[in-house]
């Protein structure tokens, strides 16, 4: 884990695992647990289609069955950092069945990111009107106990080793 943050942190370099299950996925073209379930969180996405950044940040990655399928997306994509992690934030963003549940404010933050506090999953900031909050996603909580919180503003995307 320490060499793949050296090279994630060398800014030149990615990193991306793929097990023998992705490929089997790939090959028989089915659906992993991070491929969106448009069902499931059709709320927020159809909330987020009404954003104006919608149109500027939307991409394939949203529509991809597996993790070979988002690998083959950022070769394909050769996007300036900056905007391939606006596009990743906007595909995390939609996993949520109701948007901004959970979600924090700037404050609450570091605590949510330090891992040490549990997290109440019924959480609402009280004020969403400008989105200067942050939304926890459930597309990977639930398979490795991570953290991934995006904020609607900007599409600001934390983790704990961000």
């Amino acid at each position: 884990m320490r060499r793949r943050m050296a090279i994630i942190e060398s800014s030149d370099k990615t990193t991306w695992t793929l097990t023998w299950d992705d490929l089997e996925l790939f090959d028989q073209e089915n659906k992993d647990s991070l491929s969106l379930d448009r069902t499931r969180f059709r709320t927020t996405l159809q909330t987020f289609q009404k954003i104006p950044y919608w149109n500027s940040f939307k991409s394939e990655l949203i529509e991809s069955r597996n993790s070979m399928d988002r690998l083959l997306w950022h070769l394909m994509n050769p996007l300036p950092d900056y905007q391939k992690k606006l596009k990743t934030a906007l595909f995390f963003s939609l996993f949520q069945e109701v948007l901004a549940k959970p979600s924090f404010t700037n404050e609450e933050l570091e605590s949510i990111l330090s891992m040490e506090d549990s997290i109440d999953l019924n959480k609402e900031v009280t004020d969403k009107s400008k989105g200067d909050f942050y939304n926890l996603s459930q597309a990977i909580g639930s398979l490795y106990n991570a953290r991934l919180l995006i904020r609607l503003r900007d599409l600001d995307l934390r983790q704990p080793f961000s």
